[in-house]
């Protein structure tokens, strides 16, 4: 696995590539859901995971990228989960592997090789999956790459009101390199 700060098309950006293997990198972040329920990045899949592998099980968990995101309720429970980028699977899925829950945030060859905007509501997602924020990518059975760039948690929009980046949120390097 290696990571590196680099540039794709004008947009800094963390690039990921893996090679049989998955690492991490984290930042916590103390963000309350009530408060701010929509998570908004970009990203770039540069090399999707083509397996015949099922990413619905253990062996075939594999995906270019995945935000890893942990809760803490108001009881001081924790919980964990994925945002993925689907292999085969649909926008909007879930899946869950040993009852770990996955949200399909993207996904599909046809949605490959430029950046893109995503926006979820947490808050909903969450709540559909229960009636830290990590960074991931890795592959058991072939090789990956994706880029990411941007990751903003923000409020719900109020009619045409947008809300602008948290400078100090956001997944921007001082430097960087094209690569």
């Amino acid at each position: 696995m290696s990571m590196a700060f680099a540039v794709k098309d004008g947009v800094p950006s963390m690039r990921f590539e893996t090679h049989d293997s998955a690492s991490m990198l984290f930042r916590h972040v103390d963000i309350d859901l009530a408060a701010y329920p929509m998570l908004a990045w970009r990203w770039y899949i540069e090399l999707p995971i083509r397996s015949p592998l099922d990413e619905r099980t253990r062996e075939g968990d594999d995906h270019p990228a995945r935000l890893f995101l942990r809760f803490a309720t108001d009881r001081g429970k924790k919980r964990a989960m994925e945002v993925i980028w689907g292999n085969r699977l649909k926008p909007g899925e879930y899946k869950y592997i040993g009852g770990f829950p996955h949200f399909v945030a993207d996904a599909g060859e046809g949605r490959v090789g430029r950046w893109l905007d995503e926006r979820i509501d947490l808050s909903r997602v969450y709540a559909e999956i229960w009636k830290a924020i990590s960074i991931t990518s890795g592959s058991n059975d072939g090789e990956a790459q994706a880029r990411l760039s941007q990751l903003v948690p923000g409020h719900k929009p109020q009619r045409a009101q947008t809300t602008p980046p948290l400078r100090d949120q956001t997944l921007t390097p001082p430097s960087v390199r094209s690569q």
